[in-house]
């Protein structure tokens, strides 16, 4: 139809399908719908001289045909699928029209059949909003295919997919794919704002992300795929779901809910994942990596399930929870610099473990065993005796079944030595140190072995064992109603000129003897054998 094409307000044309009806007039108003276009079949519209209407209903599947040089989407409702087509060989332009709204209630597919390139422009008038019920695609691309979103939002109920497009430019727009068993296929593009509140597949590929992410409401399957985050000062939300591998090649924050990485998280050099007041987990089979400068930071958590935390690089500031479970009942600690609170903890049905590796384990903030499961948790650090350094407390919480075993290396707290909850203290001829001020030792019943005691140290009102050697120099000790009760054969004790309001000597073979500086004892002492 070389002309125009007049549809009023009653009637109704209908399209039967595999016809074409081609409005091929390229100046004018070449279509008037004040009714409905229906059908199966196709309406062409190859006018660049004039945008579609807006008016009337339009169910059929239409075509932008830019054979006659570039067009404009109108804001409409399309209820058909819709197809934008460049079949020459000269570049040509579909263009968003400014502010505009549109809606295709089917699906909306990008084919070049000729060498010419097709631009799809959001980002010359930024659309407000971009709704497609069906897939976005790019079946043919001959020619090369550009896809520019917009500053707008995109929101998609079916797949997301950009195979066969060349450039991608995202424009800081948003995608938000709201679909049941949809699939997000990005093809190395970079997208900015990314919203997944459908049941979302992620292709097998590489996601690259320059804004927030935000996974609310969805329900994410991540297959092999990676999801590299690259924006500064951007957001993830988890909300409690998985990804495979997350990459943090930018400064991010993960907020508001959740978020388990089941294969590789990993924090390039010189980047950041501040982590608030959420957890995120590494799970069974994953490895945490932070390359050269990375940091993971913030006053949330990062739980690890496996042996794979990053021992050398990078800074470690947020808290860390090592947390055993069925797949994975015995962890490794890496002996580094950790600068948040630790907690171990457990989530077994028969018992874990973690055990610290030697070196030394720098803790600047505090050391909490607890059992959530209670099934029982172990803090083995007699299998690699690493040196243990803890600049806050170290503490129990209540509740199912604990053990400590301290390994024959040194532990310097700096806070409370708090084994209160404790259910067995495997002290293994190591040495405790306490050089904090105004602090507490409440060994709970348990023996030590060499205790150091540099701080200003209160012991708590009760009987504190120590099989080994005993030195209180540099301490000023404020001993209450307390009792020391020394079982070592030949240990020492070092009295610091400090007071003990009650000391026992208790040992069955050899001596223990008091060197080097002098020591009051302010009620009981006691000597047996």
């Amino acid at each position: 139809m070389s002309n125009t094409l007049q549809v009023d307000a009653a009637p109704t044309l209908t399209i039967n399908a595999s016809r074409l009806l081609t409005l091929s007039a390229n100046s004018g108003t070449s279509l008037t719908l004040n009714g409905t276009i229906t059908g199966s079949g196709t309406l062409v519209y190859q006018n660049s001289a004039t945008t579609v209407t807006t008016s009337g209903t339009l169910s059929s599947a239409f075509r932008f045909d830019v054979v006659n040089g570039n067009e404009t989407i109108p804001n409409r409702t399309f209820g058909g699928a819709v197809v934008g087509l460049n079949g020459t060989s000269s570049a040509r332009q579909l263009i968003f029209g400014t502010a505009v709204t549109p809606t295709f209630s089917s699906s909306l597919d990008l084919q070049t059949t000729g060498t010419g390139t097709l631009l799809l422009d959001g980002a010359t008038n930024n659309p407000t909003t971009v709704t497609v019920t069906g897939n976005f695609t790019t079946s043919t691309a001959n020619g090369a295919v550009t896809v520019s979103m917009g500053s707008g939002t995109w929101t998609m109920s079916g797949n997301f997919d950009l195979t066969n497009v060349t450039t991608f430019n995202n424009n800081s727009g948003t995608l938000t794919m709201s679909g049941a068993s949809k699939t997000l296929t990005s093809n190395s593009k970079t997208l900015n704002n990314v919203n997944l509140a459908g049941s979302i597949t992620l292709a097998n590929a590489t996601h690259t992300i320059a804004g927030n992410l935000d996974l609310t409401s969805g329900t994410i399957t991540a297959g092999t795929s990676t999801v590299d985050m690259t924006g500064t000062s951007k957001t993830l939300v988890g909300a409690a779901q998985t990804l495979k591998h997350l990459t943090i090649d930018g400064s991010i924050t993960a907020q508001t809910t959740n978020l388990t990485v089941s294969g590789t998280l990993t924090v390039s050099t010189a980047k950041t994942l501040t982590i608030t007041t959420v957890t995120i987990t590494s799970d069974t089979g994953g490895t945490v990596t932070m390359n050269g400068t990375g940091t993971i930071s913030g006053t949330g958590t990062l739980k690890v399930r496996n042996s794979n935390l990053e021992a050398t690089n990078g800074t470690l500031s947020s808290a860390v929870s090592f947390d055993p479970n069925d797949t994975n009942t015995n962890l490794t600690m890496p002996a580094r610099t950790y600068g948040g609170a630790i907690t171990i903890s457990n989530s077994t049905t028969s018992g874990g473990t973690v055990t610290p590796a030697s070196g030394t384990q720098a803790l600047s903030s505090s050391l909490t065993i607890t059992d959530a499961a209670t099934t029982g948790v172990t803090f083995a650090g007699n299998t690699s005796n690493p040196t243990v350094n803890v600049t806050g407390d170290v503490t129990v919480s209540s509740g199912g079944t604990t053990t400590l075993s301290m390994g024959s290396g040194t532990w310097t707290a700096s806070g409370n030595f708090n084994l209160t909850n404790l259910g067995t203290l495997n002290n293994n001829s190591g040495t405790l140190t306490m050089n904090g001020s105004s602090k507490t030792l409440t060994s709970n019943s348990k023996t030590l072995f060499n205790v150091n005691l540099s701080g200003s140290i209160t012991l708590a009102n009760a009987t504190h064992t120590i099989a080994g050697n005993l030195s209180l120099a540099s301490g000023t000790i404020t001993a209450g109603t307390s009792t020391v009760t020394m079982t070592g054969a030949g240990a020492t004790l070092t009295g610091g000129s400090q007071t003990l309001a009650n000391l026992t000597i208790s040992n069955t073979s050899g001596t223990i003897t008091l060197q080097t500086s002098d020591l009051t004892v302010s009620t009981t002492l006691t000597t047996s054998s």
